[in-house]
């Protein structure tokens, strides 16, 4: 199965004034260290071993973005959900229509 493709690499642009102020805002105090920039902060400064830079900043904040996208798992079953249909009426059609020869041909024996 091919990997899923991320819709997502840029930040959310927010959608009003009052949304930006919020993120700024933020963003302000995680800089001036009033306040912890992630969550999961420790946890990743712990498995790294190493202090964290800006880029390491981004990326934790695109995970922490994405990961409800890559724990959603309802289009890949619908997926094998469409797939799986299309197999089973592949192969009743296919059945039928053997089926169906037979019968023509024992037919045709017996006229």
């Amino acid at each position: 199965m091919p990997q899923k493709p991320i819709n997502k690499l840029k930040y959310k642009i927010p959608k009003s004034k009052e949304h930006l102020l919020e993120v700024i805002q933020k963003q302000v105090l995680a800089d001036l260290r009033l306040e912890k920039k992630v969550r999961k902060e420790n946890m990743l400064i712990r498995w790294s071993g190493k202090k964290r830079d800006r880029v390491d900043d981004i990326l934790v904040r695109e995970l922490q973005e994405e990961d409800e996208e890559w724990k959603d798992f309802t289009r890949d079953e619908v997926e094998v959900k469409d797939q799986l249909v299309d197999d089973i009426i592949h192969d009743l059609l296919t059945d039928t229509v053997q089926y169906m020869i037979n019968i023509y041909r024992k037919k045709q024996r017996f006229s």
